[in-house]
């Protein structure tokens, strides 16, 4: 347990230094956006900070592509208005990493840590994305209220892993948001139309995932079937599709090939969508298929004896 601990604090003070000196344009580099000193939590941090002024959050006017959060997530942000808005990021990097790093290692297993390694979540940490710690959900279900702070990613972990009490206090945090601003869900979806994501399955050679159908018994094949069917904007996003592979090989493979997608992108832009496809999802697709596979040929083999 204390070498567990170890690694959890360690993971989530690197993660949410590197985030915040990020953030604070320590590595030379600073956001398009005027005022996104916090990155994607930037706008839950000011909608939290108008919130608390008695302002209302879905007001402010931002950068087309930019879209506004959840009430719940608005709520999910307000203990860190205190800090300055690098660090707050930096927090809650650090404390999302934290929680993944705590579910990685949660059957005594390392080789999970992999997962912290690959792109995606190097770039979560870049921009301060939420994809970390939905991520985290999906590995440890008792944080399963947490996924109402990012509803539209989190559906595939929302449906595979529901259970009655699990709703309901979800469904709880809804209602208290609702409480507190009743209006919020209307302001909420008129925003967001300026949300750009597309579901992999309209990407080129996306059709392929529905395949995952196939292994719906397994709660693998169904995360990657409803995955399939999420609208996606970056490579953050992505970061759910690494709690697939079930071995150290297939994790370490798909960590490598998530470097190979960032690199295809930076050099050939115009090819992105088919490297998501061949590098990412292709890989997780065969990673629920193969046992299904395995389980037809021993049955092609060795067919049943029938009366």
């Amino acid at each position: 347990m204390k070498r567990r601990l170890a690694i959890v604090i360690l993971a989530g003070v690197v993660a949410g230094l590197c985030s915040g000196l990020y953030q604070a344009g320590v590595f030379g580099i600073s956001w398009d956006f005027p005022g996104w000193g916090a990155g994607d939590f930037t706008w839950p941090l000011v909608a939290a900070r108008d919130m608390l002024h008695g302002e209302n959050p879905y007001a402010r006017t931002y950068p087309y592509g930019i879209v506004s959060y959840p009430m719940t997530t608005v709520i999910a942000a307000m203990p860190l208005v205190l800090f300055p808005d690098a660090w707050a990021a930096g927090i809650f990097i650090g404390l999302s990493t934290a929680l993944l790093t705590w579910g990685l290692t949660r059957d005594g297993r390392y080789w999970p840590l992999w997962m912290l390694a690959c792109y995606p979540f190097w770039q979560c940490v870049q921009v301060a994305n939420w994809s970390i710690l939905i991520t985290a959900v999906a590995l440890t279900p008792v944080l399963y209220p947490l996924l109402v702070v990012k509803p539209h990613i989190a559906v595939p972990i929302a449906i595979t892993q529901i259970t009655w009490r699990r709703a309901l206090v979800a469904g709880a945090l809804v209602i208290v948001s609702l409480i507190i601003m009743p209006s919020w869900p209307a302001q909420w979806i008129h925003n967001v139309q300026a949300y750009a994501g597309r579901p992999a399955i309209l990407l080129p050679g996306g059709i392929l995932l529905l395949l995952a159908g196939l292994a719906w018994r397994d709660l693998r094949g169904r995360y990657l079937f409803l995955y399939s069917l999420v609208p996606l904007r970056a490579f953050y996003d992505y970061l759910l599709l690494f709690v697939i592979p079930s071995s150290r090989q297939s994790l370490m493979l798909l960590v490598i090939a998530s470097w190979i997608q960032y690199w295809c992108w930076y050099l050939f832009p115009k090819w992105t969508s088919v490297g998501l496809i061949v590098f990412l999802f292709l890989p997780c697709l065969g990673e629920v298929l193969y046992p299904l596979a395995q389980r037809w040929i021993s049955h092609y083999r060795n067919p049943q004896p029938t009366i």
